[in-house]
Order: C-alpha cells, then sequence, then structure tokens
C-alpha cells in the first residue's frame, strides 16, 4: 500500500487571511463612506440650516437624475450584460429637451 502525504495545516485563502472587521473596515467603500460621513459632519458644524429640510430635498432633487441613470445600469451589469444604449438615451433625451425648449 502507498500512502499519501497530506498537509494537515488548514489553508487559508488569501481573501480570507485577515480577520473578519480588518477586512471590512480596511477597504476602499470603508474609505468613501467614511470620508462622506466626515463631510456631513463638517457641513453640520459650518454650514448654517444644512440639516434643514429645504436642504436634504434640493440635495435629492440634485442626485435623481443620476440614480434613475444609475439604476439600470447596475440592472444590466448585475446580469453580466453589456449595454450601451443608456448612455445613448441620456445624450437622445437631453438633445430632445434643448431643441423643445
Amino acid at each position: 500500500m502507498t500512502s499519501t502525504t497530506v498537509d494537515e495545516r488548514a489553508r487559508t485563502y488569501r481573501a480570507h487571511a485577515r480577520p473578519f472587521l480588518r477586512r471590512a473596515v480596511l477597504t476602499r467603500e470603508a474609505a468613501i463612506i467614511g470620508i462622506l460621513l466626515l463631510v456631513i459632519v463638517v457641513s453640520l458644524a459650518t454650514v448654517r440650516n444644512f440639516d434643514s429640510p429645504l436642504t436634504v430635498t434640493y440635495l435629492l432633487r440634485d442626485i435623481a437624475p443620476i440614480l434613475l441613470i444609475a439604476l439600470p445600469m447596475t440592472l444590466i451589469i448585475i446580469t453580466e450584460e453589456i449595454d450601451l444604449s443608456v448612455a445613448s438615451i441620456v445624450g437622445l433625451s437631453s438633445v430632445t429637451v434643448g431643441v423643445l425648449t
């Protein structure tokens, strides 16, 4: 009988070599969220009436077109498709609104 030598040490994948808390905190996404929170705290401390409902309303109105473009693109990317029609529709609608006004 031949026996094979088995390495008894547990394998660790490179992505899981660090503890979970360190993997969760030391990411690009966590850095962006941290910077966003820092900007909000500084704005609350320095800008008068930053926390008013009117400011939140205007911020959401500014972001709404970007969200409407990003949502279909996110769904397309999740389904692993490539579709450039979203950008062309945005361009076409921008030109159409510009001509009509």
